[in-house]
C-alpha cells in the first residue's frame, strides 16, 4: 500500500473517531472473516499466501489461526 493511501485512511478514521488503526488491521479482518466462514486455506489463498502455513503463522493467536 503506498504511504500515500495509508496516510488517507488514516485522516478518514481520524476523522470518524477511529484511532490507533492501521491499514494492516483490514488485512487481519478479512483473514478472520474469510476463515470462520470457510477456511484457513480459503483464507491463505485469498491473501496471496502458497502455504496456509503462512497465514496460520502471520494470524497466530486470531482467528484465523483456528482454522
Amino acid at each position: 500500500m503506498t504511504a500515500n493511501v495509508q496516510r488517507r485512511l488514516r485522516k478518514v478514521l481520524g476523522d470518524a473517531g477511529i484511532a490507533g488503526d492501521h491499514p494492516h488491521m483490514f488485512r487481519r479482518t478479512v483473514a478472520t472473516v474469510i476463515n470462520d466462514q470457510a477456511s484457513v486455506n480459503r483464507a491463505a489463498e485469498l491473501l496471496g499466501h502458497i502455504d496456509p502455513k503462512v497465514t496460520i503463522e502471520h494470524y497466530r493467536g486470531g482467528a484465523a489461526a483456528r482454522g
